[in-house]
């Protein structure tokens, strides 16, 4: 599964070198977002949050799914999380993709594009 949020400001849910929240833990070991993006919504500068592939399989090599959220000039950031395949503790993430500029401007497709930079963790 995906847990998602759109935000405000630099949103901070994990950090290198130290343990993993429980709700980080179960994405990473069992694919369940749920918990996850509930702790997103209590985060400070949280817009909207969600979730998709709660009750889904797994992606296979070639498929693929559209998510489609809902951002505006407040909450012009991006992140999301996600188990990177059935592993023990893997996971990737995009944290804080901007998709408004500093002054409420929609930034390009090619713009946001060109940010896009996704880690894997484990």
């Amino acid at each position: 599964g995906l847990a998602w949020a759109t935000h405000s400001e630099p949103l901070e849910f994990f950090t290198v070198g130290e343990a993993a929240s429980p709700a980080l833990e179960l994405l990473a070991e069992d694919g369940d977002p749920t918990d996850l993006a509930a702790e997103f919504a209590t985060m400070q500068g949280v817009g909207m949050t969600g979730t998709h592939g709660t009750t889904i399989p797994p992606l296979e090599t070639g498929q693929s799914f559209q998510l489609t959220i809902t951002a505006d000039a407040t909450n012009r950031f991006f992140t999301f999380a996600s188990m990177i395949a059935p592993t023990n503790d893997t996971f990737f993430t995009m944290q804080g993709l901007e998709l408004f500029d500093d002054t409420g401007t929609a930034r390009s497709d090619v713009d946001i594009a060109a940010d896009i930079a996704v880690s894997v963790w484990d």
